[in-house]
């Protein structure tokens, strides 16, 4: 069985999966030594390659496409849902734990937030009056 390979004239690898198999089996060092220089020479194009693709496998992981994601963000303004500030880098995919459902769109520090207070109303309203009862004194 061979595998696509979209640049040769017939749309296939010149070997077969067993075959490419056993050849990296055989000279992983080699490999790995001739992935590293590109790497090293392309770094700015790999990391941008790997951010895309952990971009889209977490949209996937949703449920969402590039294009809902863009649409959830033109209609959140680009704006984090919970401080309204256009973060610096992106903003990130929030969902419920307990369903899976997505929320919205969130800057990376208050996602983080809502998961370290384990999507927990309760937890959020003591935290508030924790910070009111220590403001008092001010």
């Amino acid at each position: 069985m061979f595998s696509i390979r979209r640049a040769s004239k017939d749309g296939l690898m010149q070997w077969c999966k067993d075959c490419c198999s056993e050849y990296r089996q055989s000279n992983k060092e080699k490999i790995n030594a001739r992935q590293k220089v590109y790497r090293d020479a392309n770094r700015e194009r790999v990391r941008e390659w790997d951010k895309q693709t952990s971009r889209r496998s977490t949209l996937a992981k949703y449920g969402l496409t590039e294009e809902r994601f863009e649409e959830m963000k033109t209609a959140q303004r680009g704006a984090c849902m919970i401080c309204s500030k256009i973060p610096e880098d992106t903003l990130v995919v929030d969902h419920c734990h307990a369903t899976g459902q997505v929320r919205g769109l969130l800057c990376r520090k208050h996602n983080a937030a809502l998961g370290a207070f384990d999507d927990d109303p309760m937890m959020l309203l003591n935290a508030i009056e924790y910070l009111k009862l220590s403001r008092q004194g001010e």
